[in-house]
C-alpha cells in the first residue's frame, strides 16, 4: 500500500487508528492480489483528513471544499452509476468499494481530535481549521499544544 510515487505521506496521531482500520478493510477487500493499489498522499485539510490513493489507473472521485464563513462543506462528484449498489444488484467493483470506505474515514475524521482521536469540534481560532477536543483546544489556545503530527523516526 505505501510502494509507489507518492506526494507525501503525512500522518496525524490522532487519527492513525482509524486510518489503521480503513488499511485493513482495504487489504482485505484486494485479498491475495495487493498489487496496483498504493497510496498517493495523506494529509490534512479544513480540518479532515485527505487519503488519496489510486488503483491500475484508477482514482478516486474528486473532492470539492466550499467554505462560508465557519462552515466547510465536503462535496465528491461521482460519474454515473457510482452508487453504492450496483444496478443490476451485484457487488460494487472493488475500487469503487475502496474509494466508500475512504469517504466514509474521511467523513469520520471530521469529528475527532487531530492529536489524540477524541470527539473534537473544528477549532477554527486560526486561520486554519483543525479538528480537537476540549483538552487539546485549550492547549492549542495556551500555545501549549503538542505536534500532532507522528515524526519521520516514528513512522
Amino acid at each position: 500500500m505505501f510502494a509507489g510515487e507518492n506526494i507525501g505521506l503525512s500522518f496525524c496521531r490522532g487519527w492513525f487508528p482509524l486510518f489503521t482500520q480503513l488499511c485493513e478493510e482495504i487489504d482485505a477487500l484486494l485479498g491475495p492480489d495487493k498489487r496496483g493499489f498504493h497510496w498517493v498522499q495523506l494529509k490534512e485539510k479544513f480540518g479532515s483528513a485527505r487519503f488519496n490513493w489510486e488503483m491500475n489507473g484508477h482514482r478516486p472521485a474528486p473532492m470539492i471544499n466550499l467554505i462560508s464563513g465557519t462552515q466547510v462543506t465536503m462535496v465528491v462528484r461521482r460519474s454515473s452509476g457510482s452508487s453504492p449498489a450496483e444496478a443490476d444488484g451485484s457487488q460494487p467493483s472493488i475500487p469503487r468499494r475502496i474509494d466508500n470506505l475512504v469517504q466514509q474515514a474521511t467523513l469520520a475524521t471530521r469529528s475527532l481530535c487531530i492529536v489524540c482521536g477524541k470527539p473534537g469540534i473544528p477549532n477554527q481560532e486560526e486561520p486554519w481549521i483543525l479538528v480537537l477536543c476540549d483538552e487539546h483546544a485549550i492547549q492549542h489556545r495556551q500555545g501549549e499544544l503538542e505536534s500532532a503530527w507522528f515524526d519521520k523516526e516514528e513512522q
